[in-house]
């Protein structure tokens, strides 16, 4: 057992997690069967919308995707996923999902939020994806490429803030770039809303974003690991746990509310990991090692 006190103040130390990955998988928190509500960031916006679910139906790769589920009564849905952190605004951020339509008029807007403003908006519909640009309200397409009916569909944009670019991708092929028309603060949210005909799944949200220790607000905390459990202290109450591996995955994520806390990290295999701990409603990362 080592117990370890940390001081967090102004701490600038950039970490090893890269590659950040949402697969719907069970080592993510997710569970097949239920909805996405209040789990990892991700939230229904509207009261209707209980039509956001991680199945087994379908999947990218792995055993999971979300799919988002076609009731005729209500074929428009909405849900968003709000980062733990905003991305790094950094040339070449790149960040993607996997779409999975099956034709027969689906329509689903990606919507890459900055600070309540779009960054980017994609729209996917039928066989197509168009990259938009928002002109008052309305998304404007700028583009389209064709994309494959009833198969899964990488999208991806790579953002240049140099330049003041943003590059589109379907399926690893570059089908438009264009300046930043939106919001070039970070990254900090996604939107998603579908007007569906049939189930639709979407899977493997990535970024190649750094999970950084920033400037913090001076808290002391201590953890060690005793007995395949994490023992937390805080001369505060502490609010949330997150567990990354060295890709970025996240694989463990625990609602806290005390000042001393124990999670069970038994799920976990043995190796070198990446803890982020909210206290005072700051972030604070540390490694931990099992």
């Amino acid at each position: 057992m080592k117990k370890t006190t940390f001081l967090l103040a102004v701490l600038s130390a950039t970490l090893f997690v890269q590659a950040q990955q949402t697969s719907f998988e069970t080592s993510e928190g997710y569970t097949a069967g239920e909805l996405v509500h209040n789990i990892n960031g991700w939230e229904k916006t509207t009261t209707d919308s209980n039509y956001f679910y991680v199945s087994t139906d379908k999947a990218s790769d792995g055993e999971n995707s979300l799919k988002l589920l076609y009731d005729p009564n209500h074929p428009q849905v909405f849900a968003s996923l709000s980062f733990p952190e905003a991305l790094p605004v950094e040339d070449n951020l790149e960040i993607s999902f996997e779409v999975y339509l099956p034709g027969d008029m689906a329509t689903l807007y990606w919507k890459i939020m900055s600070n309540d403003a779009y960054a980017a908006y994609i729209i996917i519909q039928e066989s197509y994806v168009f990259p938009a640009k928002v002109t008052v309200v309305n998304p404007v397409p700028i583009a389209m490429a064709s994309i494959n009916v009833g198969e899964f569909n990488e999208i991806k944009l790579v953002f240049n803030y140099t330049e003041e670019t943003i590059t589109y991708y379907a399926n690893g092929v570059e089908i438009h770039q264009g300046e930043i028309w939106g919001s070039n603060e970070a990254i900090d949210a996604y939107e998603f809303e579908g007007f569906l005909e049939q189930d639709t799944y979407f899977d493997n949200l990535k970024t190649n974003g750094v999970l950084s220790v920033g400037n913090l607000q001076e808290v002391s905390f201590t953890h060690f690991i005793q007995n395949d459990n994490l023992n937390l202290e805080s001369p505060v109450s502490m609010e949330q746990l997150e567990i990354y591996d060295t890709l970025g995955k996240l694989v463990l994520s625990a609602e806290l509310g005390n000042s001393k806390e124990s999670v069970s990290v038994s799920s976990l295999n043995s190796g070198i990991y990446v803890a982020r701990l909210k206290v005072s409603k700051q972030w604070q990362s540390f490694k931990i090692v099992k």
